[in-house]
């Protein structure tokens, strides 16, 4: 088994923009990696912010490509934590879009992780992207099936969240946040540094991942699906079956669980992000 990846580097490694209210639209904060263009646009999954990223960040800009990371309303440094429990799927759409539309690249690579992964793929089948990449993704079927499996290994956990109607409170106990999270391979310094970072999420978000589905035939972009071999919040069953709703082959990052821009090898999987990126440019697009 591989060791985890180091900490995440510090956010002044990075740089730090906001993007202005828009109407009824709260401010949105967001992480670029440099003043160029981002060629890579990040969102992030539930509970967490756009910090998860860091790392990826740098590994990619080694690599000279530009990226930037989304914090979703109410989520990091955006505006709108007062009203989280407001902010539902479509709100999280318009959301990438604004980005989009003001990190400077016309046609960026999106790449969503958990929640984030199906915020991304429903905005795929609304903007032109270079191509997608799911990591761990909120599967095509939705959330259901795996969250009745999951709340039937911690049953008291989810009940207790339930009850709270706090999805931050599924990962109070630090034996249910590794179990749920993260893989085997993880270290204690990642899981106690990604417990310091995990935020609340919105209630009515997190139940519109069981009814809010994607529509893969409405996207045109390449698409690829990537999945922890041990990832015990979307199965392998449910990575392999968004796949196959893409018409590809997952890829599998091994002993990795959820947490995958956390636990995979960073170099690893910003060649990945990287190879992406060069094969969209070549201007392939899927077919109805």
């Amino acid at each position: 088994m591989s060791a985890s990846p180091p900490p995440w580097p510090p956010l002044r490694a990075l740089l730090q923009e906001r993007l202005g209210p828009s109407g009824a639209q709260p401010a949105l904060a967001c992480l670029r990696s440099d003043g160029r263009p981002a060629a890579v646009l990040f969102v992030h999954g539930a509970c967490c912010t756009a910090s998860v990223w860091t790392g990826l960040m740098q590994s990619l800009r080694s690599l000279g490509l530009p990226s930037a990371a989304l914090n979703l309303r109410g989520h990091g440094d955006s505006d709108g934590q007062a009203d989280l429990q407001r902010w539902g799927m479509a709100d999280y759409e318009e959301d990438v879009l604004r980005a989009i539309d003001a990190l400077g690249e016309p046609e960026p690579l999106l790449v969503g992780h958990s929640m984030g992964g199906l915020v991304a793929q429903r905005v795929a089948s609304r903007a032109r992207l270079r191509g997608l990449v799911l990591l761990a993704s909120s599967p095509v079927q939705g959330m259901r099936v795996d969250g009745w499996r999951m709340a039937l290994r911690h049953p008291a956990s989810f009940l207790a969240a339930a009850r709270a109607r706090s999805f931050l409170r599924l990962y109070r106990d630090p034996r249910v946040c590794r179990s749920l999270l993260l893989g085997p391979a993880a270290s204690p310094a990642l899981l106690q540094q990604l417990r310091a970072q995990l935020v609340e999420e919105s209630w009515r978000a997190g139940q519109e991942m069981n009814t809010a589905r994607p529509d893969p035939q409405a996207v045109r972009c390449p698409v690829t699906v990537v999945g922890g071999s041990a990832d015990a919040m979307v199965s392998p069953a449910s990575v392999r079956r968004t796949a196959r709703a893409y018409g590809v082959s997952p890829q599998w990052l091994p002993d990795c669980g959820h947490m995958l821009p956390l636990e995979a090898p960073r170099t690893q999987l910003a060649l990945l992000i990287a190879r992406c990126w060069s094969e969209g440019q070549q201007g392939e697009r899927r077919l109805a």
